[in-house]
């Protein structure tokens, strides 16, 4: 297997001369990273004789290894002069090159080409160029994330979590269903703590991309009780706000001093502070009153005044 040697690596060693841009060969050939740890570069070649310069290039592995045709894979063979090429890498590991083009014979036009991770020219493979969250939905014990894909039905990925700053590790496989998105619903979860997700998509060459990384924050650690507007309360009315910690509904309760329930509200589950409010459909008298909020088993009571 190839490895990179001390007095460097050949990329192409064809009979005739292979100028990287055209005829000025004080500039070097066009490379980039293909986010693999390998590199692709691109060059200007003269192999085909009387026909002018055409553009070439070769993806290297990390390890020295040419993945793509014996002497470089052919960008542009037209006719006339194609030269000075300049390149730019995509998210699936292929790359973008652009080129002065004297085909036309009546000046000099820019052309473009995109050659794939495999080496095959244009966008006709079905791994997805982009990746992308489009919507995560969080309660008591359950979390789903679905990202978008640009992949065709049935692209498949891994699924990595990280919780908080700790390792990555593969928790599952999902599909692309046939409108393009993936979703993964985790019951592995812990309501207090936060989680990175991404996914983990092999190209056609083997490598594995990683895509669509996102953070969920964790749901509110406290359950919580407080007036929801100035106190004391005034016009016969009592506001507050409740929070719950992860998604189990809230009874609230209002009594007045001699421990009668007055008035009884359900707080659904949310995972975020709700308003409550009483007196509504009856005016409260001035006085004293207590309200209390249950939460699963735990229990709040706040003493509370209106005043006229």
């Amino acid at each position: 297997m190839p490895q990179w040697t001390a007095d460097g690596l050949a990329v192409c060693t064809v009979g005739d001369p292979q100028y990287s841009r055209w005829i000025d060969v004080r500039r070097g050939p066009a490379c980039i990273a293909d986010g693999a740890g390998g590199v692709i570069v691109t060059w200007v070649d003269q192999r085909n004789g009387g026909t002018g310069t055409d553009v070439y290039a070769q993806r290297v592995s990390h390890s020295g290894v040419s993945l793509w045709a014996t002497n470089g894979s052919a960008l542009c063979s037209a006719p006339g002069d194609q030269f000075y090429p300049e390149i730019v890498g995509d998210p699936t590991g292929g790359a973008i090159a652009t080129w002065f083009d004297s085909r036309s014979g009546v000046g000099y036009d820019i052309y473009a080409q995109r050659i794939q991770a495999s080496g095959a020219l244009g966008s006709d493979e079905t791994v997805p160029a982009a990746s992308a969250l489009v919507r995560s939905h969080r309660e008591h014990g359950l979390l789903q994330v679905t990202w978008y894909t640009t992949g065709n039905a049935g692209t498949a990925a891994t699924v990595f979590r990280r919780p908080n700053t700790s390792e990555w590790s593969s928790i599952g496989e999902i599909q692309a269903d046939g409108a393009g998105y993936m979703t993964f619903v985790d019951r592995d979860i812990e309501d207090d703590a936060g989680y990175s997700y991404r996914l983990g998509i092999v190209g056609p060459d083997g490598v594995q991309m990683l895509l669509g990384e996102a953070w969920i924050a964790p749901l509110p650690s406290s359950f919580a009780m407080a007036p929801a507007v100035s106190t004391p309360f005034r016009n016969g009315r009592i506001s507050m706000a409740v929070s719950t910690p992860v998604s189990f509904p809230a009874t609230v309760q209002l009594f007045d001093v001699a421990g009668r329930k007055l008035e009884q509200s359900i707080v659904e589950s949310a995972a975020r502070s709700r308003q409550v409010d009483f007196g509504a459909g009856r005016r409260l008298e001035p006085g004293i009153y207590h309200v209390r909020a249950h939460c699963g088993g735990d229990a709040l009571t706040m003493r509370v005044v209106v005043i006229p």
